[in-house]
């Protein structure tokens, strides 16, 4: 349910925001592996989320439990302008130059999505989740959404956003 709020307009929005910015706004598609995060980094997440009253205790054990290995997505309901979903296999063809292939393949791609499974509170009305957004030669963000569940419904509360690039 989380990932289905979360890759709809209005929520999708947020993951083109500087894209969108350098593109005239349009909205480019983005491209979802159909694995999960296998990892996390225990010590960035406890320290700006924990540390900092963003999320509890028990939201960040379980969204460690769940993101110690990588899990298959299942079949989700994308809207198919703003979303597909990029399989194993088609990543695979793609040897040299990734990204140069990679954009000739898909020429109005956003970049490559990771997402992370949902850690949830003991009450199971809060929920944490991390995008990874890879965008061509070593750029992109890591995504930190938080959403809280009102009248029965999830609502994203928050999005935190770490941009990084290489050199």
């Amino acid at each position: 349910m989380i990932y289905r709020i979360l890759l709809k307009p209005p929520a999708v929005d947020s993951l083109y925001s500087s894209r969108a910015a350098h593109n005239g706004g349009d909205k480019w598609p983005v491209y979802i592996k159909e694995y999960t995060i296998g990892y996390t980094d225990s010590d960035l997440v406890k320290s700006w989320f924990v540390d900092r009253n963003k999320i509890s205790n028990d939201i960040y054990r379980d969204f460690l439990n769940k993101n110690s290995s990588s899990y298959f997505i299942k079949d989700m309901e994308l809207n198919q302008k703003y979303c597909h979903m990029l399989s194993s296999d088609s990543l695979k063809t793609i040897t040299d130059n990734f990204w140069d292939q990679f954009y000739s393949n898909y020429p109005k791609a956003y970049g490559i999505i990771t997402l992370s499974r949902v850690g949830f509170n003991k009450q199971h009305n809060r929920a944490f989740l991390r995008i990874d957004l890879d965008i061509r030669y070593g750029s992109g963000e890591k995504i930190y959404c938080f959403f809280d569940k009102v009248n029965s419904n999830w609502i994203l509360s928050k999005v935190d956003k770490e941009i990084w690039t290489s050199d």
